[in-house]
């Protein structure tokens, strides 16, 4: 068994929480959160919100995003 790992980082709150909850609903689970940003006075500056989710898969199931298609020479 193998285990697809996904990455999400915004710098919006909402946006964040959405993707990070429709990946739970997934059956993702949360291995890693970081959240920074800078406060000037009452400014919030900038935020940073980021997690690392995992998902146990099987060979079949795992994401081909970057696989790149190669077609077959006849013989």
């Amino acid at each position: 068994m193998k285990q697809h790992l996904v990455t999400v980082e915004s710098s919006k709150a909402e946006s964040f929480e959405k993707e990070v909850n429709d990946l739970l609903a997934k059956g993702y689970k949360v291995k890693s959160t970081h959240i920074g940003g800078r406060e000037v006075g009452s400014y919030d500056e900038y935020s940073i919100y980021q997690a690392i989710l995992v998902k146990d898969v099987f060979e079949e199931e795992i994401p081909r995003i970057h696989e790149k298609l190669i077609p077959k020479f006849k013989e």
